[in-house]
């Protein structure tokens, strides 16, 4: 009996291992928004603002990241900023990823474009400019650039030009059901394959995704979720209704 217990414990740790080296797995993420349903995207974003109204109350820069060919993340983003408008507190400027689709912005806002890849300090002192006068920015870039998942990417680099964290919401596809699974974007490869360093963030959607199985949610509707990865890092999931092709 004693070897049967000691073998399942072996089993259970070479799992978690195989789960740390596959996903990367770390420390459990907390979750902010529980699975739910929205008519429209927007509304996502509104609910994204007001989640963590308090925390985003203390800081004049948050960046908030999107996978380029999602309309609906683009969307999200729009929300936020009127959630934000709407309550008193309005971002008066948005750094726009110039390779990225363009947002709409609430009448008043002043939009820089940039590159977030390019010299990130000179990008730091841009931005200063604006929060040194008491103006709140948002940055918009991809979701590979602004996610802390990614080791040693574009968001760590700023924050050393910035010399504190920056608040970062980065928002990805995830598959809510077994039996209609979306392609991840970046995809979840394992590190001999993952050229580019960002399957940590693609491996948090399927990982997150695969936790959702057995609650069978109706993937017909919009759904989204939110976890924190860390201090500053949040994580958006958001499922799309299979009726755009290739989406889930």
């Amino acid at each position: 009996m004693k070897k049967i217990y000691l073998v399942g414990i072996v089993f259970i740790l070479l799992v978690g291992i195989a789960l740390v080296l596959r996903f990367g797995v770390g420390p459990r993420p907390i979750g902010m928004i529980k699975p739910s349903f929205f008519d429209h995207p927007q509304e996502i974003g509104a609910v994204t603002y007001r989640r963590l109204y308090d925390p985003l109350g203390r800081q004049n820069l948050v960046a908030v990241g999107v996978s380029p060919d999602i309309p609906e993340h683009r969307a999200v983003v729009e929300g936020f900023l009127l959630t934000a408008a709407a309550e008193k507190r309005p971002i008066e400027v948005v750094f726009q990823e110039e390779q990225l689709p363009p947002i709409a912005v609430p009448p008043g806002t002043q939009v820089v474009t940039f590159r977030f890849n390019d010299r990130e300090d000179v990008i730091a002192e841009r931005i200063r400019e604006f929060t040194s006068a008491g103006k709140r920015v948002l940055l918009y870039s991809a979701n590979i650039l602004t996610s802390h998942l990614v080791k040693g990417n574009t968001i760590h680099r700023f924050e050393q030009a910035w010399g504190q964290p920056v608040y970062s919401i980065s928002m990805v596809g995830i598959s809510v059901r077994r039996d209609h699974q979306v392609k991840l974007d970046p995809p979840c490869v394992g590190s001999e394959r993952d050229g580019q360093g960002t399957a940590s963030l693609g491996c948090a959607a399927m990982a997150k995704g695969r936790t959702l199985f057995r609650k069978k949610l109706d993937n017909s509707r919009l759904i989204a979720l939110m976890d924190q990865h860390g201090v500053a890092d949040f994580v958006l999931f958001v499922s799309i209704p299979p009726t755009r092709p290739g989406q889930g």
